[in-house]
Formats: C-alpha cells, sequence, structure tokens
C-alpha cells in the first residue's frame, strides 16, 4: 500500500514535467519561425557562395577573397579524381594547403584553417568507386573548414573543366548521378564526418547542340518553363533529376539557371547563348522543402543581388522561408569586381545581427512586425580599412610564398656518398605548387576594378556604372599600397625593375591604374597579361 500511494504521488510530478516541457518546446519554435501570410515558416539567413573556376579559384585566390568577405563560402577549382590519383591525400593537401615547407607544422596547419573559414570541395568524375576513395582521403585529413563535397555535373565542355563522360553530360544519367552522390555521402558517414553537406552542382538542363535549345517538340508540360517547352528547359526531367539527387542523399542542389551545350558553344558563349530562367530554380526550390538550393547564373551586382534575393524571399526583411532559394552563388561578378565583397559582407554581417521579430498582444511574431528590412548596397563606412588589411595580408602571403618558392628552387636534390660503405644520403625538396601567375592574378583584378572606378571614361562601355565603394582618396591610399606591394614582390622574383615612389606629397595626376596594371608584364609574361585582360573582357 505504502508503494502504491507513492506511485500515486509522483504522477503530479511527472505531469508538471511533461508541461513544461511542451512549454519550453513550443518557445523554441516560437523562436525559430514566424507567421508569414498566415503560415508559419522556418526564417534563416541566406548564403553567398563564390562559384568554382578552373585557373581561378585557387589557393591564392581563396586567400585574397576569404580576406575581403570572410562570411561567404568559396570552392576550389573543380578537381579530377584521375588528376588526384594515386596519391590523392598529396594532392587533395597541395589544393587546400599548398605546398609551404611550413605546413608540417600542426600550429601552421590550423592557422591555415582560419583563413579558409568556408570551403566546398569539388571533384569531378563519373566512377563512384573513384569519387569515394577521393572523399575518404578528404575526411580524413580532418580539415575543419570543409563543410561540403560537390560534384561537378554543369561543366559543358572540357575546355571549360568538364569532361565528355562527365560534368554535364551527367545530367543525362540521374542512376549514375545517384550512385556518385551515394559514394559520397557513405564516405562522409565512415569517417565520421556526417556534418560534412554533400551536393550537386549542375545546370537547370542539357542539349547535345545549340539548335537542341529550339526544339519545340517536346511538348511536355512544365509548370516553370518558357512558354514554348523546348528540351534544354524541360522541368519535368529536371525536376526528375533532382529527385534521384535527393533521394540517394544529397542535401544541396546548386542550380546554374541556364541549359548545358555539350557541343558547338565555347565556355563563353555556354554563359551567354542559353537565356536565363530563374523561375525554374525557384520552383525547385518549392517542390523540394527539405532540400537546400542554391541560384547561380547571370548576378552581376549588389543591386541584382538584392533584387533576386527579395523575388525569392517574398519579404521585406529579408528571412528567408521554407522551401525557397537559401543561397546565392555568382563568379565571373567577383572576377570582374572583387572588392564588391566588402559590400556583401557588410549584408551577411547584418543578416547575423538583424533582431528577431517580437511577439504581438495576440500571439507569436508575424508579418505586421517584420525586423528592419536589410540594405545590400556598396555604402560601407569600413570598406577602405577591409579593403587595406585584406590587401596588406595578402602582399604579405605573396611574399611568404614567393620567398619560398625562391629557397626551394635553389636547392636541389643531391647525394652524398662516403668512402666504400656508399652510404647515401638524399636531400629533396618540394616545389610550390602557387606559381607567380597565381599569386599575381587576384592582384591584377583589384587594380582593374580600381581602375575602371577611378576613370571614369573607362565605365562608357557599361549600362549603369556601379555604385562607388571607396572615395578618389582611399583609391588614391590603396594605388600607393599596391604600388609598393608589387614592387617589393618584383625585388623578390628578381625582376626588380620598378621604380620606388617618392616619398612627400602626392597628388592625383601619379595616380595610374593603367599603369600600374600594366606593370604585371615585367611579373608574367606579355603573353599572360594579355590573356588575363582578353578574359576579363570577355566577363562583361
Amino acid at each position: 500500500m505504502t508503494n502504491s500511494l507513492f506511485s500515486w504521488s509522483l504522477i503530479p510530478i511527472l505531469m508538471r514535467a511533461i508541461i513544461s516541457t511542451i512549454i519550453l518546446r513550443f518557445c523554441f519554435l516560437k523562436n525559430d519561425a514566424s507567421t508569414v501570410h498566415g503560415a508559419s515558416v522556418t526564417r534563416k539567413n541566406v548564403d553567398f557562395h563564390v562559384a568554382p573556376m578552373q585557373c581561378y579559384t585557387n589557393l591564392a585566390f581563396r586567400r585574397l577573397c576569404s580576406n575581403l568577405s570572410p562570411t561567404s563560402t568559396y570552392w576550389t577549382e573543380m578537381e579530377k579524381a584521375d588528376d588526384l590519383m594515386p596519391n590523392i591525400r598529396e594532392s587533395l593537401i597541395q589544393r587546400l594547403l599548398g605546398d609551404d615547407p611550413r605546413r608540417s607544422d600542426t600550429s601552421y596547419y590550423h592557422h591555415h584553417q582560419e583563413q579558409e573559414r568556408r570551403l566546398v570541395l569539388q571533384l569531378g568524375s563519373n566512377d563512384p568507386r573513384k569519387v569515394q576513395e577521393c572523399v575518404k582521403a578528404a575526411m580524413a585529413l580532418e580539415y575543419k573548414q570543409l563543410k561540403e563535397i560537390n560534384l561537378n555535373c554543369g561543366c559543358p565542355a572540357i575546355d571549360s573543366g568538364g569532361a565528355p563522360t562527365y560534368g554535364a553530360s551527367l545530367m543525362k544519367d540521374p542512376t549514375l548521378t545517384a550512385s556518385l552522390v551515394e559514394s559520397c555521402v557513405q564516405s562522409c558517414w565512415k569517417e565520421g564526418r556526417n556534418k560534412v553537406d554533400v551536393s550537386v552542382k549542375c545546370r537547370i538542363g542539357v542539349v547535345d547542340h545549340a539548335d537542341d535549345l529550339l526544339d519545340t517538340t517536346n511538348t511536355k508540360s512544365t509548370p516553370a518553363s518558357p512558354s514554348s517547352s523546348t528540351l534544354g528547359y524541360d522541368y519535368g526531367r529536371l525536376h526528375d533529376y533532382v529527385s534521384h539527387i535527393e533521394n540517394a542523399g544529397a542535401n544541396h542542389v546548386i542550380l546554374h539557371a541556364r541549359p548545358a551545350v555539350l557541343a558547338g558553344l565555347s565556355p563563353v558563349k555556354n554563359r551567354i547563348v542559353p537565356t536565363l530562367q530563374y523561375e525554374m530554380v525557384r520552383q525547385i526550390a518549392k517542390d523540394f522543402p527539405n532540400l537546400k538550393v542554391t541560384l547561380n547564373g547571370g548576378i552581376r551586382s549588389l543591386s541584382q543581388l538584392k533584387y533576386e534575393i527579395t523575388a525569392s524571399d517574398g519579404d521585406e526583411d529579408g528571412a528567408v522561408q521554407s522551401g525557397t532559394i537559401s543561397s546565392f552563388m555568382a563568379g565571373r561578378w567577383i572576377l570582374q569586381r572583387p572588392l564588391d565583397l566588402i559590400g556583401i559582407e557588410g549584408w551577411l554581417q547584418q543578416q547575423q545581427r538583424r533582431p528577431r521579430p517580437e511577439a504581438t498582444n495576440n500571439g507569436p511574431p508575424s508579418s505586421l512586425s517584420p525586423t528592419p528590412p536589410l540594405e545590400l548596397d556598396a555604402a560601407n563606412p569600413d570598406a577602405f580599412v577591409i579593403a587595406k588589411h585584406a590587401l596588406e595580408d595578402y602582399l604579405d602571403y605573396c611574399l611568404q610564398q614567393q620567398s619560398a618558392s625562391s629557397t626551394s628552387s635553389s636547392t636541389s636534390t643531391s647525394t652524398k656518398t662516403k668512402n666504400a660503405s656508399s652510404i647515401t644520403t638524399t636531400i629533396t625538396t618540394t616545389t610550390t605548387t602557387t606559381t607567380a601567375s597565381d599569386l599575381c592574378l587576384p592582384l591584377f583584378l583589384v587594380v582593374e576594378q580600381l581602375r575602371e572606378d577611378y576613370d571614369d571614361d573607362n565605365n562608357d562601355g557599361m549600362e549603369v556604372p556601379p555604385p562607388m565603394m571607396l572615395s578618389y582618396e582611399e583609391m588614391e591610399s590603396l594605388y600607393d599600397l599596391l604600388q609598393d606591394g608589387i614592387s617589393e614582390l618584383s625585388d623578390c622574383m628578381g625582376k626588380g625593375n620598378h621604380q620606388k615612389k617618392k616619398s612627400g606629397h602626392k597628388d592625383s595626376s601619379s595616380v595610374n591604374f593603367k599603369r600600374l596594371s600594366t606593370s604585371f608584364k615585367s611579373l608574367v609574361g606579355t603573353k599572360v597579361a594579355n590573356k588575363w585582360k582578353r578574359n576579363r573582357a570577355e566577363l562583361s
């Protein structure tokens, strides 16, 4: 009887505990959701990704960009699985850390991870076994800033980093793509890195030839495609492909809002001739609410990014709802105007600091009590300080890398034989994979942006000149910094033919960004520098 009374006496305590748990759970849900148009939706911040680009998004470029926008997500170049083999671990370390002699130092290794912050490793292959081996090796590195493994299913041609049997051609084979995704997911789980995302980057469609874009014989109904359903814009095929990706375990898909043309179009024209269809990307986000969807393609300015975010969110306070695009990606814009990352960073930081909607007297937060609207523009009072510190750090990095390269190249493999015992000692050094061209290209891109902003006449070809992020005085200060840094880098390379800037009063007539841009010819050669200029012109 005593035991029975004791049991009954516990019931009120248990009931209170259950009720308290329910109340706490409700509070957490209330903090994580708000009511928009009468429906409860999860609020989350929008991310920004700098797209993977062959010959650009290497270690050096990512170093500069991550100093301009630490919160953005950066991608490696597409790494072909065949190129990483057979010494996958060593190959990955070179891609992630370079061949700096200090990389064997544990403290340096962890310090370098802090520089990267958020990194995505993109792989290219059509062989699930090879992909699994590469992912397993990547996970074993325990590179903490590696947040995601991505499969390239969007490169249209071998010239742009793809291949005839993978890249965008994989969109023709959803089953094989699913097998590749499963290989990535299994490797992440086996290595205990289940928090690393697995994603696929692809186009909204794929065709063999440009004429196929105009093929109107396909009459399948498409909820988000153009009015005349064409092979390249078949939403049904895209939906089926994304279904295979999600079912295989991927939790993120990056959609370039153009179809890929596998033959007959150059990589440049593949970014121009197929028209953009953002609505197909938005529809995928609605149809796959549990999948993170990133929109890629055609975003060229801060104002356009702001417009697309608003169009995708449907919410003035900048909150993203479930079933909407969760992040945005740009590549050519950042190559043409890398300092615009400062404006992007300001907006990303503002997102994180914005207050939650406050509850009204009638209940949970609602659209009637929105958070302050987010501002996404070039007006950042700290822009000069951020740019100055980022360039100072990057110039120091260039000098360190070049110094390490010079030391490494001056020491060749040698052997010493002692007496008849023939004891041989071999001294070997590893040459750096970060070339002078890799180091100088990011500086060239910054100089070109400043040249266009400083010289108003050079903006005549632009429909709408971008807003001024820096004052003329601030740009002149950056000119001095860059001029001195490039001169010092030239001396380190043994090509010191730059005259030191004279100290004293400086007037605007001494600032010549065009001349500074031309100075790269002495560092990397006229042919390389001219190619940079042509490639940048094609970005417009």
